[in-house]
């Protein structure tokens, strides 16, 4: 979601708070916290679509960040 709103790593990291390595590693699907997850999902404004992180597919997850 982050690239189809047209947003660099950089943007993100202003908009969350979270460091650029942060943002790599949560799209990378390596280990995140949910209070990191609940702040791009805030500033993707996708928090409605929280029901993805309960997807039977680990892919539907990486959904959120391409």
């Amino acid at each position: 979601m982050r690239k189809e709103k047209g947003l660099s790593q950089v943007a993100l990291t202003e908009l969350t708070g979270l460091n650029r390595i942060s943002i790599s590693k949560m799209e990378n699907g390596e280990n995140f916290t949910i209070h990191s997850l609940i702040k791009v999902m805030r500033a993707l404004n996708c928090l409605d679509e929280i029901d993805l992180l309960f997807a039977q597919k680990d892919d539907d997850l990486h959904k959120l960040f391409e």
